[in-house]
């Protein structure tokens, strides 16, 4: 598996993935699947190495310098991949993502292989243009040279799938896991009382995700009477002009609205975070599956967000999600304002919608897309 390592590598000595490949890695590993998995990191020089190691699957952490990833194509990243490899010999590549050096290294090397899509580059920027340009454009360019080169790609949603469609050589629905924590930790129970509606939006602040739209429709909307308290959980870049109007918003002094930010929770204050909120809302302008919203409808959590990409898809059966036509924010607020005026008991979501994303069951269906590759191999 390829799969990159977003930990801080000044700080930690722990590795850390992204919550989609974490969460297939605790089902694969668990799940009691005739199956040895290498997890395959390419990482700056000088990444602390990380402990604590699970026994049943193999780390390899490569360090790469800065000119061996994008610069030159993730050339660094490829040689010191395929050097690995041709000493492992492994059955199957599992490449995750598209816009990193997993799919392009994955693609160049001549071993059966399978991608999952977490995000369609040229399809985000039909959507909501990606800057810097010049970045994202030779993104782009690599991803469309790295799918058709897959024999099967995992997408997430029915939403991917039809974006992928002709641009493949053969598509696997399989939507992400939910860490198991999610599921394991009890609900804490709702304690009612007089205190501010609580709204949590997650997500990276950019312009995608509609973060300050969100901030600036709340102030104009009829929920701007009431003492609301709006959470938002997220990396934030400064230094790009979203960043920082998103940090002018948060500086603002309003008599009913408290809002706060938070770079980075480990699962149990996500958990922590969520249980503690009333609802979530997420207003992004397209998504492939949104891990954030299946997160928060597997603590039983109210959700709205708007109708849009894999969204209908992740939360169908689910009786707590509303979803609201994409863009309209008069309806997304009087929605919001009408439910909290009676904030009726939550209930809790169907066992066949909940183990849905339970991490042993989708470990099972990646490991029936493996055997179908292998065996077409």
């Amino acid at each position: 598996m390829l799969v990159e390592d977003v930990r801080n590598t000044s700080t930690d000595t722990a590795s850390r993935f992204a919550s989609a490949p974490l969460a297939l890695l605790q089902g694969l590993s668990t799940a009691g699947l005739p199956l040895e998995i290498h997890v395959v990191c390419c990482v700056r020089p000088g990444t602390p190495i990380p402990r604590n190691l699970p026994a049943n699957i193999h780390y390899h952490f490569l360090p790469v310098p800065k000119v061996g990833f994008l610069r030159t194509l993730h050339l660094g990243c490829f040689l010191s991949t395929r050097r690995l490899l041709l000493c492992l010999q492994p059955d199957l590549i599992h490449a995750h993502g598209t816009e990193a050096w997993c799919a392009i290294v994955g693609a160049l090397l001549p071993l059966p292989k399978i991608l999952t899509v977490h995000g369609y580059l040229n399809g985000i920027n039909r959507v909501a243009p990606l800057r810097p340009w010049p970045h994202w454009a030779l993104q782009r360019l690599l991803e469309k040279i790295s799918i058709p080169k897959y024999e099967s790609v995992i997408c997430l949603s029915d939403f991917m799938e039809a974006s992928l469609r002709g641009k493949t050589r053969c598509t696997t629905l399989i939507p992400n896991a939910v860490r198991q924590e999610l599921f394991s930790t009890p609900l804490t129970p709702y304690v009612p009382g007089p205190k501010p509606l609580r709204l949590v939006n997650i997500g990276s602040v950019y312009h995608l995700k509609q973060q300050c739209e969100l901030v600036e429709s709340l102030i104009r909307s009829p929920l701007a009477q009431y003492p609301v308290e709006c959470v938002f959980l997220g990396c934030l870049d400064t230094t790009t002009q979203y960043g920082q109007r998103f940090i002018r918003l948060m500086s603002l002094n309003h008599s009913n609205l408290t809002l706060k930010h938070i770079e980075y929770l480990p699962v149990d204050g996500l958990i922590k975070l969520l249980d503690n909120s009333d609802c979530l809302v997420h207003v992004s302008k397209t998504e492939s599956f949104c891990l954030a919203v299946a997160e928060a409808l597997v603590r039983s959590k109210k959700v709205f967000a708007f109708k849009t990409g894999g969204i209908p898809f992740v939360s169908q059966g689910f009786p707590t999600a509303t979803l609201i036509p994409n863009e309209n924010w008069e309806e997304l607020w009087l929605a919001v304002e009408s439910w909290a005026k009676v904030k009726p008991p939550v209930p809790t979501p169907k066992d066949s919608a909940d183990n849905r994303y339970l991490p042993k069951t989708i470990a099972e269906q990646h490991f029936s897309a493996y055997a179908k590759l292998l065996s077409l191999n």
